[in-house]
């Protein structure tokens, strides 16, 4: 192999795992074996650009990007850092309108509850409002999404196989058909990825569904923008409490972007991505216990409820219930 893009999938394995010209199976081999039943396909080793190493660790620095698909990739990383961080406020709310719905009391209107849920409005509002933005010093989804769309001759299927692979060449298939062949496989694999923003056998991205692709986003936006402006940033000081704000509108363009999102990772990276973090704080731990400031305590446990408060929990509970408490007090 003199160079990356002379090179084809079809590598074989020696004895000792690495690419050999190892001769295919004999024929009468073949036939003995399977009148023998005994196995006859043999493996050809998976494509170079797949596996670890330096060919791989180009690849993942796009070194075989164009400066203009460079561009992009960094901004999609700025992009996919925005919305994962989205996705987290919206997790941890999630988890605290749970709470509030499966407690009647906490369903009574509360500064507290009324200013965090407004707070995850108003802070998320503004964050996506930025993806929509098409001023030319912001980094925004959309002009992420545009620019691909004026310029689809940047990633043609041949420069996305390069991307990817290090070549512009197709997977070739393996001259043995009765062999398993996973480069060819995974060759084929990366091409349909490419169908999904191009359609099968085109060469170029279909502009046409990348600009649908941002009236859907502008759409959904321009209802969270009505939003903005009415329940958010002019609500007036005796305007609706936390049970009537709508974030429903909110997590609609979280959605679109969210897809749109992990669309272009695999277009851009080759890669699927999990955008959502995974919580491993159990925060939900700050509200399995009363809030008890230290000088009103009048105990030496830690955390431990006053007795004042001791009392009400007690006087909240059913008549049953408060008959198993006096029972395991006796």
């Amino acid at each position: 192999m003199h160079g990356v893009d002379n090179c084809t999938y079809r590598h074989r394995r020696s004895p000792r795992g690495s690419p050999g010209n190892v001769s295919w199976m004999q024929p009468d081999e073949r036939r003995r074996r399977m009148l023998a039943g005994e196995p006859v396909a043999e493996s050809v080793g998976p494509a170079p650009w797949a596996e670890d190493g330096p060919l791989r660790n180009q690849i993942r620095a796009g070194a075989f990007a164009s400066p203009k698909v460079k561009q992009w990739r960094d901004e999609l990383t700025r992009v996919r850092r925005d919305l994962t961080d989205i996705l987290m406020s919206r997790q941890v709310i999630g988890k605290l309108r749970d709470v509030i719905a499966r407690n009647e009391r906490l369903q009574r209107w509360n500064v507290l509850l009324d200013r965090i849920l407004r707070w995850y409005g108003t802070s998320t509002l503004v964050l996506m409002a930025r993806e929509v933005d098409t001023g030319k010093r912001v980094v925004s989804l959309v002009r992420l999404l545009d620019d691909i769309r004026r310029h689809p001759e940047e990633l043609t299927r041949e420069r996305y196989r390069r991307l990817h692979t290090g070549s512009a060449h197709a997977a070739a298939p393996s001259a043995d058909p009765f062999a398993l062949d996973p480069a060819h496989f995974e060759g084929e694999l990366l091409d349909r990825a490419y169908d999904e923003i191009a359609g099968p056998n085109h060469q170029t991205f279909n502009v046409e569904l990348i600009a649908a692709e941002i009236a859907e986003l502008e759409a959904v936006a321009d209802t969270v923008q009505q939003l903005r402006h009415t329940e958010y940033a002019h609500r007036a000081a005796d305007g609706p409490a936390f049970p009537s704000i709508q974030l429903q509108a909110i997590h609609d363009f979280i959605d679109v972007a969210e897809r749109l999102v992990k669309k272009y990772i695999s277009v851009l990276f080759y890669e699927s991505a999990r955008l959502e973090p995974v919580d491993q704080t159990n925060w939900t731990e700050i509200l399995t216990f009363p809030w008890i400031i230290a000088p009103e305590r009048d105990t030496s446990i830690r955390y431990a409820a006053t007795s004042d408060l001791l009392l009400k929990m007690y006087e909240a509970l059913r008549p049953e219930e408060q008959a198993q408490v006096r029972e395991r007090l006796r």
